[in-house]
Order: structure tokens, then sequence, then C-alpha cells
């Protein structure tokens, strides 16, 4: 038998709901009269979240409710109604989003079966927010922006008032350590009013177990305040990488200050270093990491609550957090800082018994 040729219908003068399709090959359904059985395309069941059969025929009760009542108001007007958005809840795919339009393969007869064109447009909902997203970041650049130039003219002054204190204190760990972190705050600050010309950061050698050191100090008092002990394991026979000290500092700081977050008293924080040839790690922790070559892995594991696997994949999101007091951004910035190193990160974790943050970076050798 020979199929009906359907063209589209004009919709001048239609006081249907405007809505863009989905530009892909549309999925195709025919409702027989008396609305009793439907034909579909394999796109339409696609669609629809249906497993098609052999004949690809279906019981028209088995389609969802608001394409049903679309095809009834079509019968009833019979005239083709142009294309319109529904939300449906789509068998195995959940809620999806249809656009759709109706034809009469009988113009004006009362029974006539109803040919629906299906464009699935769900993934406007995820761009849509996406844009949302986007335009969160935006704003949040606008403000750290502002906040950059406040904190960076407060700096002048009280680096002055600091650097004639340290001249009289005879501790000179002390003094090595608040310049140290003067400069830190100093070059964050520079970095962040730089950020939209994207300038790129001073590369240069730096010891990835010194940044590590530096990075325990500064969290000491927290971790003395939980009495949690921190064991050291750095195994790695080279240190060396090629990147920006305080950024790295800034990664490895927050990765710590997560771990203390998550553990509660009489805890174990876990820092661990190993040297590691490139095809020897795992495909997710090589994708960044470049061809060939050694690499160092840092380790930062705690006895933590853990991550709910749920979460897990959203770790890195910006603004994704899970504590009530939380800024989501520690992680995004710490993904961003190593990905700029040529490196990778990923996280492994159980409920109840704590998380593993796991770094590569590219080692790079002496003199080079």
């Amino acid at each position: 038998m020979n199929e009906p040729v359907i063209s589209a219908p004009s919709h001048e003068g239609s006081n249907a709901a405007k809505a863009p399709c989905d530009d892909r090959v549309p999925g195709v359904l025919i409702v027989e009269t008396k609305n009793r059985t439907a034909r579909l395309t394999a796109e339409a069941c696609r669609i629809l979240g249906l497993t098609p059969e052999s004949d690809s025929t279906v019981a028209s009760s088995s389609l969802p409710g608001p394409l049903l009542d679309f095809v009834t108001e079509a019968r009833a007007a019979r005239t083709p109604i142009g294309s319109r958005r529904l939300e449906l809840t789509a068998g195995i795919r959940g809620n999806v989003t249809v656009c759709v339009q109706a034809l009469l393969m009988q113009p004006g007869a009362q029974d006539s079966p109803i040919v629906l064109s299906l464009g699935d447009v769900s993934w406007a909902g995820s761009f849509e927010a996406r844009l949302r997203r986007l335009d969160r970041l935006a704003n949040a650049g606008t403000l750290a922006t502002s906040m950059a130039h406040e904190i960076k003219n407060a700096l002048v002054a009280s680096r002055t008032f600091i650097e004639l204190l340290l001249e009289k204190n005879p501790d000179a760990e002390l003094a090595k350590v608040v310049r140290r972190e003067l400069g830190r705050i100093d070059a964050m600050i520079s970095r962040m009013l730089k950020f939209a010309a994207t300038a790129p950061a001073t590369f240069g050698p730096v010891h990835v177990h010194q940044v590590l050191e530096h990075s325990l100090r500064l969290v000491q008092p927290l971790l003395a305040d939980k009495s949690i002990a921190v064991q050291r394991s750095f195994r790695a026979a080279a240190d060396l990488t090629e990147g920006d000290e305080y950024e790295l500092e800034q990664a490895f700081v927050n990765l710590l200050l997560n771990a203390l977050e998550a553990m509660g008293y009489n805890g174990r924080l876990t820092v661990s270093t190993e040297t590691m040839e490139a095809d020897s790690e795992p495909a997710a922790l090589r994708e960044s990491a470049g061809a060939g070559g050694s690499q160092i892995q840092i380790a930062i594991q705690d006895t933590g609550h853990g991550v709910a696997p749920e979460n897990l994949e959203r770790l890195f999101e910006p603004f994704f957090t899970t504590k009530p007091s939380g800024t989501g951004l520690g992680l995004a910035v710490t993904q961003r800082v190593v990905n700029e190193h040529g490196g990778a990160i990923r996280a492994d974790s159980r409920l109840g018994e704590g998380t593993t943050f796991t770094i590569t970076l590219p080692r790079v050798t002496e003199g080079r």
C-alpha cells in the first residue's frame, strides 16, 4: 500500500503558540481513526521512550496523556494545528519537552487519521540553565573584580605597616611566613584583576614537596584544633614541575581545607606523592597530562563522611556545594589551576569512609 504524501501546514494566521522545533529529522506518529492504535517511526519511539515492535504499532492508550489530548483537539478542529510545545512523561526517558504539529490525512473529515510530527527539544531546558549559570559567573566576576580593587588598595598601607613591624621582630621564621603570605595575597589579587584579559600565570621550576609542606604549615592550627593526625608519604623521587608556586599552593590549601571540613575530631589526613609513568595511569588522569614522560601524582586523603555518588561527578562544578555556608568555588578553582598546569584531578569517595583527591602534574628534570 502506498503511503500518503504529507506536506507541512502553513502557520500563517494560526493561533497556536509559536515554538522553535528541533532541526533534526522529526519523529512521525499516525493515530488511526477512533484513537485505537498508533503507528510510529523509530525516531518517534525514541522521543516517547517506547520500545518499537517489529511493525512499530502500539495501542494509543500507551501514549502520553497530553499527546492524546492534542490529537483529540486536532480531530475536533478538523484542521491542522501548528507547532506547539508539550511537556510529556515519556516512558523510560522520563520528562521530555516535545515540539509537535498535527495534520489530517483527510482534511475536514470527523474521523480522519491524525499525523503528528514530533521534535525533541528537551535540550532547550539545559541550554537555558547553562545560560543562567554563565550569567551568575559573569556577575560573580564583576563582584570579584570590584573586591579585588578594594583589597589591593588596602594592601598598600598594610604591607608598609607590617614591613616596619617585621624589622623589629626577632622571629625570623615568622617574618618569612608573613612576607610570603603577603606576596601570595598580592599575586592572587593581581591575577584576579587581569582575569578578564586571561593573562597567563608566571611559570617556573617548582618543587611539589616544598609547596605541600608549606600548605600543611598554613593549616596546622586547624589540624591541631581537631586533633587530626597527619601522615606524610612523599615517595616521589623527583618532585620538580613547571608551574606557578602560589597557584599550586592555593590548589593544595583548598583540598586540605575541604578535607578538614569533612572530618570530625581525631581524624586522619594522608598526603602522599609518587612518580608514575604516564602510560601506567588511568585514562581519566592521562587526558590532560600530555603524552609520554613521567608524572608526579599527589593524593590527599581524609577519613571524613564521604560524598554521595550522585554528587561526586558535580564536585568541580562552579557554585555546586553541599555545605550550608559553602560557595561552591574552591574545587572549581582547584581544577582550573591543575588544568592550567597541564595536569588532571579526580575524586574518589565512599560514604562513611572518606574522600581521596588525586592530582597528576607533569614532571620536569633539573636544569631544564
